[in-house]
């Protein structure tokens, strides 16, 4: 017989659980992903930076306002798709 894997209580219902948590948290991190790359692509076409210095930017950013990386770049991507703001 096969073994479980560590993370696994062998409770079918335990397992489901734990697989959409991780589901959840895997879309999470793929939504945090794209919006960091919108934010760092909008900051380099606006303000001619290089891809390190707009993350730099963002975190710098997070920092200042005491916020996540992943809501500053969400609120810089905002600000620059609503309309007429100078798309």
């Amino acid at each position: 017989m096969a073994e479980l894997p560590a993370h696994s209580s062998g409770n079918p219902h335990d397992e489901l659980a734990r697989i959409t948590q991780e589901n959840a948290q895997l879309h999470e991190a793929l939504r945090s992903r794209t919006v960091l790359g919108q934010a760092t692509g909008l900051l380099m076409a606006a303000l001619r930076l290089s891809p390190d210095e707009a993350f730099a930017a963002l975190t710098k950013m997070s920092s200042h306002e005491n916020r996540k990386v992943r809501d500053v770049a969400a609120g810089v991507v905002a600000r620059r798709t609503r309309p007429g703001l100078g798309r």
